[in-house]
């Protein structure tokens, strides 16, 4: 299971870097990446030494390999972090450079695509990517999310009506077409068990929610990197949207019934305060679930 996921991981950087170097927006104008960053993989030499003058002297101006200072150099970097959190696996961090990984600060403005290809020329750069943004998919806002269709269909959703611009039309739907839940809280498992944890990356969760102050435990905020993963970055709401989806508690009478409302919820924000998600925070999220025993990964 490993393997597959570092495969699908590699295949994803993959396409990422070969499809999206060129293209500094989507087609919705959004941009694809960072532009005050680039991610780079660097040599086990490079990446020994620059560990020893960072913790040494805080520095890393020089690092007394030439090549490497030249670049730095030559692009304006103004800080340089680690692009990804330790994991307990060490064997598998080593054998694949996932400590080898780091945020190169340079001017907004860089032309990056360019810079990505002539920092990569160099001897101690394994790889340079940009620093990808992801973003959420389109949700609607409305009371109660169409009242949980997704539960119990019964065509009880109501269709469209541009003119009035609300769901005020005939209903439409397929009745039974739905997660027959109902079916499965019938089960001997009932609503779930408390031991099992949800991870809920995205933009938070508000875990003083009424609906879900019971079922979340400690999680972390890989987005501004602190241990806060309340969901109030610039662009709040998903993460708590997707909590009370997948672990709302049930039978409450309070608001909604999550699919599996006696699991636990461990938010991993990967938002940062202006509500951007990128792929550093979004990696770190994921290999925080398998450090922390999480059973199921929901991004």
């Amino acid at each position: 299971m490993k393997k597959l996921f570092i495969l699908f991981l590699f295949i994803t950087l993959f396409l990422q870097t070969a499809f999206a170097i060129n293209v500094r927006e989507d087609s919705m104008g959004r941009p694809l990446y960072a532009d005050d960053r680039i991610k780079v993989k660097l040599s086990e030499d490079a990446s020994e030494r620059l560990n020893s003058v960072l913790t040494e002297e805080g520095d890393y101006s020089n690092t007394g390999l030439d090549e490497l200072d030249n670049v730095f150099k030559s692009i304006s970097v103004s800080r340089i972090n680690l692009a990804h959190r330790p994991v307990l696996d060490k064997i598998w961090e080593q054998e694949n450079g996932f400590n080898r990984w780091y945020l190169l600060f340079v001017p907004i403005g860089t032309d990056i695509e360019s810079t990505i290809t002539n920092i990569s020329r160099n001897e101690y750069i394994e790889h340079a990517n940009p620093e990808h943004i992801f973003y959420l998919s389109v949700t609607p806002n409305d009371p109660y999310f169409d009242e949980c269709w997704g539960h119990d269909n019964t065509a009880q959703l109501h269709s469209y009506n541009s003119g009035s611009g609300s769901h005020t039309g005939p209903v439409v739907g397929t009745v039974g077409f739905d997660s027959h839940i109902e079916e499965a809280w019938d089960d001997a498992q009932g609503y779930g068990n408390s031991s099992i944890i949800i991870a809920i990356i995205d933009t938070g969760v508000d875990y003083n929610h009424v609906d879900l102050n019971n079922n979340c435990v400690s999680g972390w905020d890989y987005g501004d990197g602190d241990s806060d993963p309340m969901d109030d970055s610039d662009d709040e709401g998903h993460g708590t949207c997707c909590a009370g989806i997948a672990a709302a508690e049930v039978n409450n009478s309070i608001g909604v019934s999550g699919v599996a409302g006696n699991c636990s919820i461990m938010p991993l924000k990967i938002a940062n305060s202006s509500g951007s998600l990128l792929s550093s925070a979004v990696i770190n999220a994921l290999t925080h679930c398998g450090d922390n025993d999480v059973d199921v990964a929901s991004m």
